[in-house]
């Protein structure tokens, strides 16, 4: 979980904006995607399975 923490707050630990300082910069980017699809999905996971739920 820590190794992520990296591209969650990329900016705010001096890597730049979108990492761009970061020596490997397509690894970064592509990590940085896949946490937010990821991401992105548990969110839309979620809210259908409250929206399946009796009574909502």
């Amino acid at each position: 979980m820590a190794e992520n923490a990296g591209e969650l707050m990329q900016p705010a630990l001096g890597v730049g904006i979108a990492a761009s300082k970061t020596p490997n910069l397509t690894a970064a980017r592509l990590r940085s995607l896949m946490t937010h699809a990821a991401f992105g999905l548990g969110l839309y996971l979620a809210a259908r399975l409250t929206a399946a739920l009796p009574g909502a």
